[in-house]
């Protein structure tokens, strides 16, 4: 059973918290005048608390009363909808709990709420009938509104406060005296319904069966409680509503004091003391029921998977019932290859005939998996890709005639394809692209002898970079993406790794990253540097670890990427926020989504970021150059983290940027104050190497990004030209107040003391054999690299702290 502790209360969720009281025989327990809710009722009633007296049918307390002391009124939950289909915005709209009175008397709610995940107080004469139901509701309008539920305004309740979370949540029924009459934990992993989280992953992992997904929005599949005779946190008491047929108000059709058993728990082993299954060890696959229904009949299919090909066989283990200890049983596969991927699923007769246990026919995967692990002798992270040929083609067919396609963009250009992604032997099915810009996705160093499965194109086989994406039921610890550098451009990493760090300690947003070894169908392919996707997840860790009060965390809110470039092509344009006019048969505000791609709630429109950026170049005379000093600052004060900006830009011109200032960079607006701020990408040659092919060195301007209209001879910093116009804002309106910062920056977080610490931290984490035992070795040699970037970081201090501020400025 699950043990639950919420709230400072000590609750195990397998007790029968809220499940109906059915007394028998005699009452011996000891009383204590207060129900906690935690009871566990076999004819015998024991509570804690501070009455002592014990009750055995007649009472012998001073009092007068005699019989059993009277059960407090019970609720119980009785359905849950915590992730709706296709909600389209900040809130679940169409959340809801629902309640069931099972007592034979109306109960009345005065000083009852719910706690836990959500808030709520139901309001003064609020009730529920004997044997009634009442719906809570997150936004009760928006619940009404679905004419399938046939709900009226007697129905519901609410709003609460607060959301249910999409998983590892927990909801509290408390009574006037702040008793729990009901306790429910629930989950969006095994062994729960994973259909309840929205079907369990987005479109493109679901079946033809449930698509489009707009049929489903704002329903889906709710969790459904079949008694209240039985415990709360008993997880078979709990089956996932048929497709779009919640039933808010109704009560569950399938109820039964008897729900069929479940698979609880799983578990495939060997006998070595090596947690990794290898080449030819015998299989044991755990598998634990629950304890209610009848179960006989158990099978289990299992097929090898050669991603290659298609229709493997499929073997089958029939399990006999005396091979059951209780509920669990050990089922054994034989061995198999090492590189070998077995799939499996459980099937039995619970009284209906056999059909399919695990995973549940709702849920979004079809069989469970396990990995045959080669031994592979390395200290470092090993990330193994398996890829049919023909899909790995199709990645290279994808991105072949490049982004944009005459004025059109390319419809394939970030098309993902099927494959299966291992780490530490646990399978995760993914889906696969390419990973760069316009310019250097298709480019990498060419693989010598490749003797593996590989793509008929290109050819040779090159060392690209990847990006990996992985279903919502089976995140990839916790992440949804992982983005694999090539290390080319960016050779060997250090701009990023080292980079992302210093933005880190200045509290700006930046990405993660860590070395690893990537191995695509068996072979070694190429020493990688993980990049973290800047997105939902690093954006809500981010506000988390931000938080002064733990309670009160940032939402996550609007970020940007710029994919830009030095003109118009297709829908794409500059992305160096300037206005947008219509192009190439796009208007204009199409051209915005295209280049500036939206990162986290993609539902959402562009319009913020629309709205910004015209304002600030409402400003600007392009005549001479010249904005409006004092609306601008105006505009900045009240729409812009200020500091947070300027300590931005201090950074990245600090490195002498390669290419920030028409794409590689993200705009953030954050919610609770509608403030934007800059966030870094994409470093390559930044921190030496372009500084030196621009001439000026570690001496070139601190004022890259702003308009060079009116400096003698340009801005050297700026390459080509190219500026920035939302650093040009701010350059000029805070000139002096920049200059004081990168200076101050210079002396303190860009010190070249601390530069040099963490260059010799990062080196050190890569590991220069490893990475040339790769079919594709590296391009770059690491120690030398870290060199010039402390020589750099020493050059740019000595030039930025030295130089007098008036000294500083280019015009």
């Amino acid at each position: 059973m699950l043990a639950a502790t919420a709230c400072g209360d000590d609750l195990v969720a397998g007790d029968e918290i809220g499940a109906t009281d059915t007394e028998t025989g005699t009452d011996t327990g000891t009383s204590t005048g207060t129900d906690t809710g935690t009871s566990t009722d076999t004819g015998t009633d024991t509570d804690t608390g501070t009455d002592t007296s014990t009750d055995t049918g007649t009472d012998t307390d001073t009092g007068t009363e005699t019989g059993p002391d009277p059960q407090p009124p019970k609720l119980n939950i009785t359905e849950v909808m915590y992730h709706p289909v296709l909600e389209d915005d900040f809130v679940d709209h169409h959340e809801f709990i629902e309640l069931h009175n099972p007592g034979a008397e109306a109960v009345l709610l005065d000083g009852w709420r719910l706690d836990g995940g959500i808030a709520f107080d139901f309001l003064p004469g609020t009730s529920i009938d004997a044997g009634g139901y009442l719906v809570v509701a997150r936004d009760p309008a928006a619940l009404l509104a679905v004419a399938s539920y046939g709900l009226t305004d007697a129905d519901v309740v609410g709003p609460y406060d607060r959301e249910l979370d999409n998983g590892d949540e927990t909801i509290i029924v408390r009574r006037d005296d702040d008793s729990i009459s009901d306790l429910f934990y629930y989950d969006d992993g095994f062994p729960w319904p994973l259909a309840a989280d929205a079907l369990g992953a987005g479109e493109s992992w679901l079946a033809p069966a449930y698509l489009p997904l707009e049929d489903h929005r704002w329903r889906g599949i709710s969790l459904e409680r079949l008694s209240t005779a039985l415990p709360t946190g008993e997880i078979s008491n709990w089956v996932p509503s048929a497709l779009d047929a919640p039933s808010p108000g109704q009560g569950t059709a399938a109820a039964s004091d008897d729900p069929p058993p479940i698979l609880i728990a799983k578990e495939a082993s060997t006998p070595s003391p090596d947690p990794l299954i290898r080449a030819g060890e015998e299989v044991t696959l755990d598998l634990e029921f629950s304890s209610y229904g009848t179960l006989t009949n158990v099978r289990v299919d299992y097929f090898v998977d050669d991603v290659q090909v298609e229709g493997e066989a499929v073997s089958s283990i029939q399990v006999p019932d005396g091979d059951f200890i209780g509920r669990a049983v050990a089922v054994q596969l034989p061995g198999q290859p090492a590189e070998s991927i077995v799939r499996w699923r459980v099937f039995g007769d619970r009284g209906s005939g056999v059909e399919q246990i695990s995973p549940r026919p709702s849920d979004p995967h079809p069989y469970h998996a396990y990995f045959v692990s080669p031994v592979i002798d390395s200290d470092q992270r090993v990330y193994q890709l398996y890829l049919s040929s023909t899909n790995w083609t199709q990645m290279w067919t994808n991105i072949s005639a490049g982004r944009e396609i005459g004025c059109e963009a390319n419809p394939t250009w970030n098309d993902r394809v099927p494959g299966v992604f291992i780490y530490e032997g646990e399978v995760f099915d993914v889906q696969v692209r390419y990973q760069g810009s316009r310019w250097n996705r298709a480019n990498g160093p060419t693989v010598a002898n490749w003797a593996y499965d590989g793509p008929a194109a290109p050819a040779p086989l090159r060392a690209l970079s990847y990006r990996i994406a992985f279903p919502r039921y089976n995140r990839f610890e916790g992440r949804s993406v992982v983005t694999l550098n090539k290390m080319t451009q960016g050779c060997p990493g250090l701009s990023a790794a080292v980079g992302f760090e210093l933005f880190r300690r200045l509290d700006i947003p930046a990405a993660q990253t860590q070395f690893i070894r990537f191995h695509v169908n068996g072979g070694y392919l190429r020493y990688m540097l993980e990049i973290e996707r800047p997105g939902d997840e690093m954006m809500a860790a981010y506000h988390e670890a931000m938080a002064v009060d733990p309670m009160q965390v940032e939402p996550v809110g609007h970020l940007y990427k710029s994919i830009g470039l030095t003109g118009n092509a297709g829908p794409y344009g500059w992305g160096d926020e300037r206005m947008m006019l219509d192009s190439c048969g796009h208007d204009a505000y199409t051209r915005y989504t295209y280049t500036y791609d939206r990162k986290t709630h993609e539902w959402a429109d562009h319009w913020p970021l629309i709205d910004m950026i015209e304002e600030l170049d409402s400003y600007r005379n392009y005549g001479d150059g010249s904005i409006d000093i004092a609306a601008t600052q105006t505009y900045l004060e009240d729409n812009f983290d200020v500091d947070m900006v300027l300590d931005h830009i201090a950074v990245i011109n600090w490195s002498v940027p390669f290419d920030d200032y028409f794409q590689n960079h993200f705009v953030y607006q954050r919610r609770s104050d509608e403030r934007w701020l800059m966030i870094p990408w994409d470093l390559d040659q930044n921190f030496g190497p372009w500084a030196n092919n621009c001439g000026s060195g570690p001496q070139a301007s601190i004022f890259g990004g702003r308009n060079g209209q009116d400096a003698l001879g340009g801005i050297d910093a700026n390459r080509s030209g190219w500026w920035n116009r939302i650093k040009d804002s701010f350059l000029r309106t805070y000139e002096d107040e920049y200059i004081d910062r990168i200076k101050l920056h210079a002396a303190m977080t860009l010190h070249p003391d601390e530069v040099a610490a963490i260059v010799d931290e990062v080196v050190a984490s890569y590991d220069l054999g490893e990475a040339w035992q790769a079919h594709s070795g590296p391009s770059c040699d690491i120690y030398a690299a870290g060199d010039a970037f402390k020589a750099f970081a020493q050059a740019r201090h000595d030039y930025i702290v030295n130089t007098p501020a008036d000294q500083l400025v280019d015009w």
